[in-house]
């Protein structure tokens, strides 16, 4: 698990595990830069699933992780796979990770 109780209902922990999970990824795969502008590209998304499922009990970190596995290319993607899944280990918890057979 993420280590958040209630996940779910917890977003301020469920954030502070995606930052640790970024700050990972910048030390072993992609340059801190290059994970700033990830996560910029993949929040326009994020932006279109927040209005279609924010209220909903689908709307789940997964949909974040998603969008930010798919704006880092296929260069990145394992390294993000690698990170997500190690911090966000429970789907029931956080949702499935869209990630290619490869990682």
């Amino acid at each position: 698990m993420s280590g958040c109780p209630d996940a779910g209902d917890n977003p301020y922990c469920l954030g502070s595990v995606l930052a640790s999970a970024l700050y990972e990824v910048s030390q072993v795969g992609e340059n801190p830069n290059e994970v700033g502008q990830t996560i910029y590209e993949a929040l326009s998304g994020f932006a279109e699933d927040w209005a279609a499922h924010g209220s909903s009990p689908s709307f789940k970190i997964n949909l974040l992780l998603n969008r930010i596995i798919a704006a880092a290319g296929t260069n990145g993607v394992e390294t993000y796979c690698t990170q997500f899944k190690k911090f966000f280990d429970d789907p029931n918890e956080t949702g499935e990770l869209q990630c290619d057979s490869s990682s």
